[in-house]
């Protein structure tokens, strides 16, 4: 079975991903870090930091497959379903923008000014949806706020939509991406419509039990090991693929092979992942991703002389990779001292009419 832990395994590995591509992606970046580079150029590094943002593509997937789960248990109820995840969702976005929108006067040179005195600015950033509108954000990585928010909104749709053509969904929304307008684009996450297809997968994997199907292993540890190192293989090849064509890509191919290396991922950290401690420490990275996402170009674009103060490629990313979590620890201490999860949950219950969804839970089960 495909568990929470098999989940946080993943963002784990999505999340180091992430802070690679930032620290690394541009080539002013890579200068004016110092990073030595002993073994291979700045064009190759930057490169390999195009292709680590597949970890976008990485957690689509898993809020689809996640919230698939979800919904599969409270079809009655879709309102309440989008309201309940909207809401878990966002509480965590919302702590840490109000911390963020305080510390700004102090820490990051009033940041808050890139708001040109505009109320409407600051609303839209709050609710998640300045990326739609094209306002300012305090972080241009909290666009994707906006994207979760929107699949959340249209899961329901997708998920009853997957369950009545089957697999072919997923055939199907390829060919609708050859003719659907590009809708809306993020000046720091690209087209929306890029993620349609890898969410669809995640939908398609929840409800036909993908990866429960292919748990079972080889008797012939040869053949496991043969599988393992095709689908790493698998996943690095289609993950540069996406790179390597994405600009000529006409007809969207580059969407399938970001699913297929998401794919590929998953498989692979789900059937061969097995160490304790490696398995731990993505556990661990897995349920801090969400901070980490939230608070790391914070620390990497007001503090660069701490995060590349040794300027070497790993060292640097794990100093962020420890700093974030650090913070992450304190934002979760905080949260807890002041009770900030107990009143959302409660507003949450009220709002969402949990007692209802609860009710129809039980009676599934």
């Amino acid at each position: 079975m495909f568990k929470k832990e098999d989940t946080l395994k993943i963002k784990g590995i999505a999340i180091i991903l992430l802070l690679f591509h930032h620290l690394f992606l541009t080539s002013d970046r890579i200068t004016a870090s110092n990073v030595e580079l002993l073994f291979i150029s700045p064009t190759f590094l930057q490169r390999l930091a195009a292709t680590a943002r597949i970890c976008v593509w990485i957690f689509v997937f898993l809020s689809a497959y996640g919230l698939t789960k979800q919904y599969m248990r409270f079809r009655n109820e879709p309102v309440n379903f989008v309201l309940k995840y909207w809401i878990s969702l966002m509480k965590s976005y919302w702590f840490i923008y109000v911390i963020f929108f305080i510390a700004s006067f102090v820490l990051f040179n009033h940041r808050i000014s890139i708001y040109n005195g505009n109320v409407l600015n600051v609303v839209l950033d709050f609710w998640g949806v300045a990326d739609l509108f094209g306002t300012p954000m305090l972080s241009g990585v909290w666009w994707y706020m906006c994207l979760a928010q929107c699949i959340l909104i249209f899961l329901p749709i997708f998920a009853e939509v997957c369950r009545k053509i089957g697999y072919s969904a997923y055939f199907i929304t390829f060919v609708l991406l050859q003719y659907i307008p590009d809708g809306i684009h993020s000046e720091s996450g690209g087209l929306y419509l890029n993620y349609l297809l890898v969410a669809v997968l995640g939908v398609l994997c929840a409800q036909y039990n993908f990866f429960e199907k292919r748990s079972k292993k080889s008797k012939y540890k040869i053949l496991n090991f043969l599988e393992a190192i095709a689908l790493c293989f698998g996943f690095l090849i289609f993950a540069y693929l996406r790179i390597k064509y994405s600009t000529v890509d006409t007809t969207k191919v580059t969407t399938a092979f970001c699913s297929f290396s998401v794919l590929c991922i998953c498989v692979l950290v789900y059937k061969y992942l097995k160490n304790p401690i490696i398995e731990k420490i993505f556990m661990f990275l897995g349920r801090h991703s969400g901070n980490i996402f939230m608070t790391h170009s914070f620390i990497y674009a007001y503090y660069p002389q701490i995060i590349y103060w040794s300027r070497n490629v790993i060292i640097s990313v794990l100093m962020l990779i420890l700093l974030s979590c650090f913070l992450s620890i304190i934002i979760e201490k905080a949260k807890a001292i002041i009770g900030y999860n107990e009143w959302i949950n409660k507003v949450q219950l009220f709002l969402c009419k949990a007692d209802r969804c609860n009710a129809d839970e039980k009676a599934i089960k």
